[in-house]
């Protein structure tokens, strides 16, 4: 399944982290479209209770990922990482799949 880098997975906790409440927040992917550099994505941290009954759980490195039932067909071999620029910082997809 998809890839976390150390990068990304310090990012994801500091995210989890500033939020203030005893929510168990998890890592949710869905692809919401295509662009002219690939795939279009939608991260969020959600709490896991409100996990749609059609998305996919997945235990990634002792982190919990759901994935979107209509993206996981996609997301074989992907890796997130965290990437800082001169502009700032963001999450980006690195997937082999077309």
């Amino acid at each position: 399944m998809i890839q976390i880098t150390d990068k990304a997975k310090e990012m994801l906790l500091q995210f989890q982290q500033k939020a203030d409440d005893d929510i168990k927040r998890v890592l949710r992917v869905e692809i919401i479209g295509r662009g002219d550099k690939g795939f279009r994505y939608d991260l969020n941290l959600v709490d896991i209770e409100e996990k749609d009954e059609s998305d996919n759980v997945c235990e990634v490195d002792d982190m919990t990922v759901l994935i979107a039932e209509r993206s996981m067909q996609y997301m074989e071999g992907a890796t997130l990482d965290f990437v800082e620029t001169l502009m700032g910082g963001g999450f980006q997809f690195d997937n082999p799949n077309p």
